[in-house]
C-alpha cells in the first residue's frame, strides 16, 4: 500500500508526520520524501520510534543527509540531488502570474507541458564527489 502525507517541507512537520505514519503502520518499506528537512524529521520519528525496517530517500543532498550517506547509515543510503534550475523556473513562473501573464511570456516560445530536469541518485559509492553541494 502507498500512503501520501502532506509534511510541509521542515524538519519538524516531518517529524510529526512521520510518527503519524510510524502509528498507523506496523510495518513500513521505504519512506520518499520531497525534501531533506523532511528527511531530518522522518529520521529522527524512526529513531524515537525505534523502527529499523525500512529505508528513508529525499531530493537535495543537504550535509545532514551527505554525512548519513557517507557513514553507511542503513536507514538513508541514498539522496537524490536537486537542481537549481526548479527553483528558478518556479520563481520565474510566479512572476509571470504576478504581472498577469502567461507562461508562453517567459521566454517567447511556447511552454512544455512536461520539463524533464536531470537529477543524480547519491550513493555511498559517489557521494564524495557530492559533498561540495552540500548545505545546512
Amino acid at each position: 500500500m502507498t500512503r501520501q502525507v502532506n509534511a510541509q517541507f521542515t524538519v519538524q512537520s516531518g517529524q510529526q508526520a512521520m510518527a503519524n505514519l510510524l502509528a498507523a503502520a506496523p510495518r513500513l518499506d521505504a519512506v520518499f520524501n520531497h525534501d531533506d528537512d523532511q528527511n531530518i524529521g522522518s529520521e529522527a520519528a524512526a529513531k524515537q520510534a525505534n523502527r529499523t525496517e525500512f529505508f528513508i530517500v529525499g531530493t537535495a543532498c543537504s550535509n545532514t543527509m551527505l554525512k548519513h550517506i557517507k557513514d553507511g547509515d542503513a536507514r538513508i543510503a541514498a539522496d537524490i540531488t536537486f537542481t537549481p534550475a526548479i527553483s528558478a523556473t518556479a520563481v520565474s513562473l510566479a512572476r509571470l502570474i504576478a504581472q498577469g501573464r502567461l507562461p508562453s511570456d517567459l521566454a517567447g516560445l511556447p511552454m512544455p507541458s512536461q520539463m524533464l530536469i536531470d537529477s543524480e541518485l547519491v550513493t555511498k559509492e559517489n557521494v564524495d564527489q557530492y559533498a561540495k553541494f552540500g548545505w545546512d
